[in-house]
C-alpha cells in the first residue's frame, strides 16, 4: 500500500509531463538511446535509495513531477518503500521501449539481503535526454520477464561507478 502511494503520487506528475509526438508514424520519429536512459535511471535509484539523497534524487525526476513530489515528501516515500533496508550498489540491467511514446522503463537491480527490483519510468528522447516519471519497487524478487525487454550491454551502475554518472 505504501508503495502505492509512491505511484500515485508520481503518476499525477505524469498528465503533465507527456508530450504528444504529431507525427504520421510516431514509432519511427522517435529515437531512444538505452544507455542514457539507463544511466539516469541508475543515478535517480542511487541518489535515491543508495545516497538516500533526495535532493539529488529530485534534480532527476520530470518538471510536472517535481511540482508534485518536493523532496520531503520523496523523502518520506523513501523511507515507505525501504522498512528492512537499503540497497549498497545498483545496476541497470533491462530496458523496455514504449512503441510510440517518448517513455521508456528502466530496470535497475539492487544489492542486499532484502533484494532490490525498481522499474524506472524515463520520459524523453536520444535528443533532449531523459527525466525520471515514476519509480516502482518490486517486493517479491526481480519484475516478470517480458518479450518487449531487452538486456542492456554493460549495465549502468549508480554510485558514479561509470562514467556520466559524476553528478550531472
Amino acid at each position: 500500500m505504501k508503495i502505492s502511494l509512491f505511484v500515485v503520487l508520481l503518476g499525477l506528475g505524469l498528465g503533465a509531463c507527456l508530450e504528444k509526438t504529431e507525427t504520421a508514424s510516431p514509432v519511427s520519429d522517435i529515437l531512444h538511446d538505452e544507455n542514457s536512459a539507463a544511466k539516469v535511471a541508475a543515478a535517480f535509484v542511487d541518489a535515491l535509495a543508495v545516497k538516500r539523497n533526495p535532493n539529488a534524487a529530485w534534480g532527476l525526476l520530470a518538471v510536472g513531477t517535481q511540482a508534485e513530489l518536493p523532496p520531503p515528501k520523496l523523502a518520506e516515500i523513501l523511507r515507505n518503500m525501504h522498512p528492512k533496508g537499503y540497497p549498497g550498489r545498483v545496476q541497470a540491467s533491462q530496458f523496455e521501449p514504449l512503441p510510440g511514446q517518448k517513455r521508456m522503463n528502466v530496470y535497475v537491480d539492487g544489492t542486499g539481503e532484502d533484494g532490490f527490483s525498481y522499474q524506472v519510468v524515463l520520459e524523453g528522447d536520444s535528443g533532449a535526454g531523459y527525466r525520471v516519471l515514476a519509480i516502482h519497487r518490486s517486493e517479491g524478487g526481480p519484475f516478470p520477464p517480458s518479450k518487449s525487454k531487452h538486456p542492456l550491454k554493460g549495465g549502468a551502475a549508480g554510485g558514479g561507478r561509470k562514467a556520466g554518472l559524476s553528478g550531472k
